[in-house]
């Protein structure tokens, strides 16, 4: 997978996503229909952080499929 930079493209809102920040932070986020991110991991807020670039998620292993009944 490969990094896209916010500069060039947004995700869909609401579509959670790996996100890189301008704190070298990496966590899952969602961007609002708004364009305000929302982060997925940890108690605090990155209120400093600015969101500079993103990638989606990657498929569930087949070990996950397999608990969900997809297999």
């Amino acid at each position: 997978m490969k990094w896209t930079p916010v500069t060039e493209r947004l995700p869909r809102p609401y579509e959670t996503v790996i996100a890189a920040t301008s704190k070298n932070r990496v966590t899952t986020a969602f961007m609002t229909i708004n364009q305000s991110w929302i982060y997925l991991e940890g108690k605090e807020l990155y209120v400093e952080d600015e969101v500079t670039a993103w990638m989606p998620l990657p498929e569930p292993s087949k070990e996950e499929d397999r608990h969900n009944g997809k297999l």
